[in-house]
């Protein structure tokens, strides 16, 4: 008769004996790093993603923006509180208004409820017109002149001088004249977004003065002279109250002239002397006569001290001591004025 209880014992022990060796040379084998348990609970689902996009724009400028959406979830997008007419994946924004907006997506979801899910986004919007240019409205021509303006924060200056772009983005412009006229300085603000409305500011650049009426001169009776002060857009005050570049004058005097802009003032003087009448020259005392290009003079018992010819424009073209004879320039009508020892002044009328 078979003892099956003690054959069931040793069958057993003999089973622990295999389990422990095989233990050990498990725990010894170089292999044993790659044997990895099987986990066979299933994953969780799917989680909702966050909103992804851009966290920056500028007005005017259309983005879109995503989140993902697992299987058995229905979504619902915001902004700033207000539903947008969309279920899907992604939502494109047309931003056209500047400032902080909130989007938000909300998930409705079979397996994990109600999940948020939120992304702040800045709107930049164009820069404001700059403040008005204080600055010179009128210069001088090799001088400097400092403008200035202001800006709204966050963005900066781009000026330009005649339309050429400065190198400085400042809201101080620094520049130096080297052409006189009128020119335009103007300044737009700038941000990442572009350009403002620009300001502009005119100024206009002068010459310092230079005024030269010319040399005291004389006129015949019924003559006039024109005194010119030059220097165009200045500022002018002669003697005679007129205020014009350019007067007409036709009768003996002094005449001063004064001429002013933004870089100062200068005068200058002219003495003007009109020739009423002239003594008669007797052919006894001197006798003048034209012989080609020259004058010939022949005093008589006359001591003469000098000699001067005048054009009708009132310049003294030669004065001289008595000699034979003089050149005259060129063609014309001139006055010959004889000037004696004794201070009297014999004149003729001479052509060429």
């Amino acid at each position: 008769m078979i003892d099956h209880s003690r054959y069931k014992s040793r069958h057993s022990f003999f089973i622990m004996v295999m389990i422990m060796l095989l233990s050990n040379f498990l725990l010894a084998s170089p292999f044993v790093e790659d044997i990895c348990l099987t986990d066979t609970i299933p994953p969780p689902p799917d989680v909702p993603g966050i909103v992804s996009g851009p966290t920056q724009a500028c007005q005017g400028e259309t983005m879109v923006y995503s989140a993902d959406i697992p299987i058995g979830c229905e979504t619902q997008w915001f902004i700033d509180g207000i539903l947008q007419n969309t279920s899907a994946d992604t939502l494109e924004v047309y931003w056209y208004e500047s400032g902080i907006f909130i989007i938000n997506i909300e998930f409705t979801c079979d397996t994990t409820g109600n999940t948020t899910s939120f992304l702040s986004v800045q709107v930049v919007g164009f820069p404001g017109a700059p403040a008005p240019i204080q600055g010179d409205t009128a210069a001088c021509n090799l001088t400097e002149s400092t403008y200035t303006t202001m800006i709204m924060e966050g963005s900066w200056c781009q000026w330009k001088v005649d339309g050429l772009v400065q190198d400085t983005d400042s809201t101080i412009l620094m520049y130096y004249w080297t052409e006189p006229g009128l020119h335009v300085v103007e300044v737009s603000a700038v941000n990442d977004c572009g350009l403002s409305e620009p300001v502009f500011q005119y100024v206009s650049v002068n010459e310092w003065p230079l005024v030269e009426l010319g040399n005291d001169t004389t006129i015949l009776a019924g003559q006039s002279l024109v005194l010119d002060a030059g220097n165009p857009g200045c500022f002018y005050l002669w003697s005679t109250g007129e205020t014009t570049q350019v007067i007409t004058v036709s009768t003996t005097g002094n005449y001063q002239v004064e001429v002013s802009n933004a870089c100062g003032s200068v005068e200058d003087s002219l003495f003007l002397e009109v020739v009423v009448g002239m003594d008669e020259t007797r052919v006894d005392e001197i006798n003048i006569r034209i012989s080609g290009d020259q004058v010939i003079i022949n005093p008589t018992g006359v001591q003469i001290e000098q000699i001067e010819i005048w054009d009708l424009a009132g310049r003294l073209l030669t004065r001289l001591p008595l000699k034979p004879t003089y050149f005259l320039p060129a063609k014309g009508t001139f006055l010959i004025r004889v000037i004696t020892y004794d201070h009297r002044v014999f004149g003729t009328l001479v052509i060429k």
